[in-house]
């Protein structure tokens, strides 16, 4: 196992210069200059003096394969860049949103992995009763609608008709564990219902099949109680396809709700994002793709382990 975990983190660094060259030289096609999104409203008093002397002082006058050169070589040491809004180092920034991020993804992510197991289980333990076709229903609805529309629905529901919960804002969990439970309800909710969806159907489906096998049996035929047989053998069984879902979902939460975060005005890396792409700050979109990309490959290094743990016929050399 950590010959396998050794060589999947070697692999990983031609991915992530791939898509470092590919972000690198997107960002440098943008129809957006950011010397004029820095100028702002006095971007019609550039005169080309002006504008060559702020592009050299960026370095964006140098060749685009020294500009390339140069970044890498900084993010390989820690030197993310400056932000050409603030002039703040990337690593500032993002370390002052990145709190705020993690605490929402963790917490879609419990949303859409509780909900989820907990209602395919139940649906498939009491399959063709009206709770299983509830539960189905429900399901098919939360995979068709997107995250934005949940999103706008709690606003109204919870936060202009009944004014129950703040939908602005964020406060972090462990400095401010009440408001921040409160802030915290309904961005989780839209971020982890459309997930859940899609994993009650998996595990659904997943335990319906499991639960026929002649292991699970001979197990009943032990005489073992029904709920030891359905949680230790059937359900264990039954999560690999279900993990690579969840591997799937950890990987695109972690990578930036970018939506979740605009609409509720939530102060995280994919707010920072958005406010960075309007105004063509290079090294801040940047940061947040390698950001993005290496927590997706985190993600399916982690659904790989989970498979081995699950699954004891699985092995890595």
């Amino acid at each position: 196992m950590r010959r396998y975990i050794a060589s999947r983190l070697i692999q990983m660094i031609p991915v992530l210069f791939i898509i470092s060259l590919m972000i690198f030289l997107l960002m440098r096609v943008l129809p957006n200059d950011p010397i004029y999104s820095m100028a702002g409203e006095d971007s019609e008093a550039l005169t080309p003096e002006i504008r060559e002397a702020m592009m050299r002082d960026l370095g964006l006058d140098r060749p685009l394969p020294i500009q390339y050169l140069a970044w890498l070589s900084g993010m390989a040491v820690g030197d993310w860049g400056r932000s050409f809004q603030n002039k703040r180092p990337v690593t500032s920034e993002l370390g002052a949103r990145l709190p705020h991020t993690l605490q929402l993804a963790a917490a879609g992510f419990i949303v859409s992995l509780s909900l989820g197991v907990v209602t395919g289980v139940i649906a498939a333990l009491r399959r063709n009763s009206i709770t299983d076709m509830f539960a189905t229903t429900g399901a098919m609805f939360g995979i068709a609608m997107p995250d934005f529309w949940f999103a706008l629905m709690l606003i109204l529901l919870f936060g202009v008709t009944l004014g129950i919960l703040p939908v602005f804002g964020s406060e972090l969990v462990w400095q401010n564990p009440v408001e921040g439970l409160k802030h915290m309800a309904l961005p989780a909710l839209a971020l982890g219902l459309n997930g859940a969806a899609t994993i009650m159907r998996q595990t659904r489906s997943s335990l319906l099949e499991v639960m026929g096998e002649d292991y699970i049996r001979t197990a009943r035929a032990k005489g073992l109680f029904e709920r030891r047989v359905i949680w230790l053998h059937a359900l264990r069984n039954s999560m690999l396809p279900v993990v690579t879902i969840l591997g799937i979902r950890l990987g695109n939460i972690l990578g930036g709700s970018v939506i979740i975060e605009t609409m509720f005005s939530w102060p995280g890396v994919g707010r920072l994002a958005v406010f960075a792409l309007q105004r063509s700050d290079y090294p801040v979109i940047q940061a947040i793709v390698m950001m993005s990309a290496i927590a997706i490959l985190v993600a399916n290094l982690l659904t790989d382990i989970a498979y081995a743990y699950l699954d004891p016929r699985i092995r890595y050399g």
